[in-house]
């Protein structure tokens, strides 16, 4: 399963999630966002028209999570390096129907204004996990 995590601030717009959803190169069965973020008012117009499921985690479950980017100002808010590429894999993990390995499948998009990102994630089956 492929689960895609979104990183935005309060700024982004409906237009440039969509755009960055079509940018995304497989496309998601879910997608998250952080709980804290579902009532930017840009996130909510996205959401009334998204194709795909929506998903709210806590900030709690991406604390730890090993990702691709860094950055330090979003882990000394958020105990990870980069919110989207942990939300995917948190997505994924959680949303696996069995338990399973998950991994990124690449470094996040960042949109066209800056003002979100997306990153991929997709579980592991066990026959080839190693």
């Amino acid at each position: 399963m492929i689960c895609a995590g979104i990183g935005i601030n309060s700024a982004v717009t409906a237009e440039e999630l969509s755009a960055l959803l079509a940018e995304a190169p497989k496309r998601p069965k879910r997608i998250a966002v952080l709980r804290e973020k579902k009532s930017v008012a840009g996130f909510q117009r996205f959401a009334s028209h998204c194709p795909v499921k929506l998903i709210a985690l806590d900030v709690a479950e991406i604390v730890g999570e090993q990702v691709l980017t860094y950055s330090e100002r979003v882990y000394a808010r958020f105990g990870t390096g980069s919110v989207a590429e942990a939300l995917a894999l948190a997505a994924a993990r959680r949303h696996s129907e069995t338990p399973a390995q998950v991994q990124l499948l690449g470094p996040r998009l960042i949109s066209s204004g800056g003002r979100a990102t997306l990153a991929l994630a997709a579980t592991i089956p066990a026959e080839t996990q190693t």
